[in-house]
């Protein structure tokens, strides 16, 4: 039987490709998703796990092609937050991982965060996505397994962990 449920947005970590910096551009590639399976907390029921598939014919990848924001720690509430975007054309999926490019901004308040990237004291990211359809299974003798098999990824944030 198929169910429609509305979830909330859901984050996940990545991390970001120090040796792919380029000061000229203010830019550096990230892998923003592995799809690594990670222990949910229930929404209802019991917890579960999740795992996005990145099968590239399961995820949506419009919107971070279209340029979408790189942002201060998901803040979406404040236009000082918006720190960089997603080099227009730049995501992809290769060898089952999330890549993009993400240019920074020029701005003067960001430019502790740029420095701090080229140094390396920055190198965490995580994506905020949206699940249109997950699959559930329940192995035996396991927790149920949403499996992500049409999501999209709509921003990508620097964090700290």
């Amino acid at each position: 039987m198929e169910q429609t449920i509305e979830l909330p947005a859901f984050r996940r970590s990545a991390e970001l490709r120090p040796a792919s910096i380029d000061p000229e551009t203010r830019s550096v590639e990230v892998i923003w998703s592995t799809g690594a399976r990670v222990r949910r907390a229930a929404l209802f029921g019991e917890p579960h796990d999740e795992e996005l598939s990145m099968a590239p014919e399961h995820v949506r990848l419009e919107r971070l092609n279209a340029g979408a924001p790189f942002l201060k720690v998901h803040e979406a509430h404040d236009l000082d937050a918006v720190i960089g975007s997603v080099v227009p054309g730049s995501a992809r999926i290769e060898n089952g991982q999330g890549i993009a490019r993400i240019r920074l901004s020029e701005r003067d308040a960001v430019g502790d965060i740029w420095r701090d990237i080229e140094a390396g004291h920055i190198r965490a990211v995580s994506i905020g996505y949206q699940v249109h359809r997950f699959e559930i299974s329940k192995p035996e003798g396991q927790r149920e397994l949403w499996r992500a098999v049409d999501w999209t990824p709509f921003e990508i944030s620097a964090v700290p962990v």
